[in-house]
């Protein structure tokens, strides 16, 4: 390598013996550049003198220039990369659209099985058209491509020839950064390897290491750069081919990040990482059939991959088979028992299990492990909400947003938390966050929905509540929630309707069972009602708006002491549940029994002071009790 301090230089001249002291930068000079003392006195260059500079400005130049053309093939890169991004969504949209999986077939209706077969058919008219357009664009970019590769005549330099010195100090170079990137301290490797390839421009492992030190400060973009610098020495480079498809599985671009995985195992077909995360995009694309079977393929090659064996629980968990799942992490954890991901993943499983503090416990593992692991602090808060721990679920949520602010789901359950506490409004701001970064987002859609349903807007809740459902029209508590918003419209029958829906889904959802009961009241169906509201107890035998629901049907059925066991089992449950206090108070009064009927009318006014019907109650038993 040309060090500015042994810049020496004999001129081109044979009888002059000075060194080389100038250099000419003028774009259309066509004399020779380098100039020793006595050159420069003849005057070739003085019709553009000021472009003649000391040699010692050379380095500069070469910096300068090495810095344009890296800006240049960054610059190819970004329109090479839209050609590919567009390229990909045009494969995705034509796959679906015009591929459809046989079980998806069983959950559509005769007209979505009609434009199916509309669009299919009528595809047959535009494939030869499609491969011909793209034929003929590809041809004439490749054309393109040669045509620049003869004019700048790349086929035709050789400015130099390395020596055995300079080969050997860039692979001690590389040897000193890859040490150090083994040792996870990447920006010092990098300042090795850039002296590496800096001495070696076309030292392949050297660029290579730059580009997977580079992913792991999460520099994809960067690290993409870097790799196809590597792909344009070795095309079949395994590593290489493996690592961009991570950086694109890392900027979201899955499909993209599948194409370049799968150049990789049509080299490899073993490579083991590029099957575990072709596994990990097809999990994130939600294909966990798909997923599970290319991370089967990895563990066939190596049974102890941790992350196939980690991605493969987080597969079963997305199908709600926490059971399993839990045993696929387990074997994680059996030889990394300190994966922070198979520990997270566990507490999920555990947590959708409803087995809280279990959950907690692993959960705590993974934290104190990596106290700044997003959904480890995230799934705590969630963990603690289930457990009606509203203000501490807050605090761990809040502790995951102060190093993400944008995690959805950390937005969302600080906004359903809020909600518990009866912080409607606070609760919608914090949804409306959720949304704004993912507006798609079917739990906080549907949690901003109930919350504009306990503001009594209940024409605005079922807005949002329909969103959710555009989305995933089999989302039971948003199924659930538009039940409840038309029961409070009194339209008892319309609720019904879209309760059904969520039983149909889940015909143990307490809150849809208890609903129906409660619609079957208001329509003076009492019986009925009852069916329903022993359905809901048979689940959780404590949910107290069905043992109060109950209770209220029985007292309009006036069997007044079954009616008093219900609802006095709620008030067991919660002493301040108001709508119980109520009906016993309405009981009470139905049996002309005043006095007791004051103690629950006044057992509410405490709680809220401000209602008039319970004040219009009070009233009249204070009326009766003085005539």
């Amino acid at each position: 390598m040309i060090q500015q301090a042994n810049l020496k230089l004999k001129c081109q001249v044979d009888e002059h013996k000075e060194e080389i002291d100038f250099v000419c930068y003028d774009q259309f000079c066509t004399g020779f550049r380098l100039q020793c003392f006595e050159c420069f006195k003849k005057g070739i260059h003085n019709n553009h003198i000021n472009d003649v500079k000391k040699i010692n400005t050379l380095m500069q130049f070469l910096e300068n220039n090495n810095k344009d053309c890296d800006n240049l093939i960054d610059d190819l890169n970004k329109y090479i990369e839209n050609v590919n991004q567009s390229f990909s969504q045009l494969k995705r949209g034509i796959t679906n659209k015009y591929s459809l999986l046989k079980e998806r077939l069983v959950n559509l209706d005769s007209c979505q099985i009609n434009d199916y077969l509309n669009s299919t058919i009528q595809l047959n008219e535009y494939k030869q058209s499609i491969s011909k357009i793209i034929e003929e664009q590809t041809k004439n970019i490749s054309h393109s491509f040669n045509n620049l590769y003869q004019q700048l005549q790349l086929s035709s330099f050789n400015y130099y020839q390395l020596d055995e010195n300079d080969i050997k100090l860039s692979e001690d170079l590389y040897k000193q950064g890859y040490q150090l990137y083994l040792d996870k301290k990447y920006n010092e490797a990098i300042e090795q390897l850039d002296k590496s390839i800096q001495i070696n421009p076309n030292n392949q492992v050297s660029i290579s290491c730059k580009g997977q030190c580079l992913r792991l400060l999460n520099k994809f973009e960067d690290a993409i750069t870097w790799l196809d610098k590597t792909l344009a020495i070795d095309p079949k480079h395994v590593n290489s081919l493996c690592n961009k498809g991570q950086c694109l599985m890392f900027l979201n671009k899955f499909e993209d990040a599948i194409t370049w995985l799968d150049k990789a195992l049509a080299i490899d077909p073993k490579h083991v990482v590029s099957l575990s995360d072709k596994g990990q995009c097809l999990r994130f694309l939600n294909k966990f059939e798909d997923a599970i079977t290319w991370l089967d393929k990895a563990l066939a090659i190596d049974p102890k991959h941790v992350n196939s064996l980690c991605n493969k629980g987080q597969c079963l968990r997305f199908l709600n088979k926490f059971e399993d799942a839990i045993t696929w992490l387990d074997k994680a954890l059996a030889i990394d028992p300190k994966h922070v991901n198979s520990l997270c993943n566990k507490g999920q499983c555990l947590r959708f299990l409803n087995k809280f503090e279990d959950a907690i416990t692993w959960l705590d593992k993974a934290l104190a492990i990596d106290p700044k692991h997003v959904n480890s602090l995230c799934n705590k808060g969630q963990c603690l909400r289930f457990l009606n721990k509203f203000e501490d679920a807050i605090t761990w949520l809040d502790k995951a947003l102060a190093i993400d602010p944008k995690h959805v789901n950390s937005l969302c359950n600080k906004g359903q938390c809020l909600r518990f506490l009866n912080k409607f409004e606070d609760a919608i701001t914090w949804l409306d966050k959720a949304l704004a970064i993912d507006p798609k987002h079917v739990n906080s859609l549907c949690n901003k929905g109930q919350c504009l349903r306990f503001l009594n807007k209940f024409e605005d809740a079922i807005t949002w509540l329909d969103k959710a459902l555009a989305i995933d029209p089999k989302h039971v508590n948003s199924l659930c929630n538009k039940g409840q918003c038309l029961r409070f419209l009194n339209k008892f029958e319309d609720a019904i309707t879209w309760l059904d829906k969520a039983l149909a889904i889940d015909p143990k959802h307490v809150n849809s069972l208890c609903n129906k009961g409660q619609c079957l009241r208001f329509l003076n169906k009492f019986e009925d009602a009852i069916t329903w509201l022993d359905k809901a107890l048979a689940i959780d035998p404590k949910h107290v708006n069905s043992l109060c629901s109950k209770g209220q049907c029985l007292r309009y059925l006036k069997q007044y002491d079954n009616s008093l066991t219900f609802l006095n089992q709620a008030l067991s449950i919660n002493p301040n549940h108001t709508f119980s206090l109520d009906c016993i108070g309405n009981c009470l009064q139905d049996q002309e029994k005043y006095q007791e009927a004051l103690i629950y009318y006044e057992r509410k006014l405490k709680i809220q002071p401000n209602d008039q019907w319970t004040k219009n109650q009070k009233e009249f038993c204070e009326k009766k009790l003085k005539n």
